[in-house]
């Protein structure tokens, strides 16, 4: 009887807990939804600049093993700033 009495209450408490927490995300999108969709585009623009560095920087390599212009290796290098610096701006923006 006790075990069914501790079953019973456990069951209880996980769906209250369950349909609170359901409540809750309701709540929070409702009041932050625009944020949330914001910073997720955010999250997604940095991860795609963290990407580019090393992919920049494989193409600045072989501009110059195959004895490219020095006007282009400073394009290269000028894109790898400006990720660089993307990056840093979306890693320190807070909506």
């Amino acid at each position: 009887m006790v075990h069914a009495l501790v079953h019973w209450h456990t069951d209880f408490c996980t769906h209250v807990v369950c349909w609170l927490q359901g409540v809750v995300w309701r709540a929070l999108w409702q009041c932050h939804g625009r944020a949330f969709v914001g910073t997720g585009f955010l999250k997604i623009i940095h991860d795609i600049v963290m990407f580019m560095p090393p992919f920049i920087l494989e193409m600045l390599l072989k501009h110059m093993a195959r004895g490219g212009s020095r006007v282009g290796a400073l394009g290269w290098c000028l894109g790898v700033l400006g990720v660089a610096l993307v990056e840093n701006i979306t890693v320190n923006v807070y909506l």
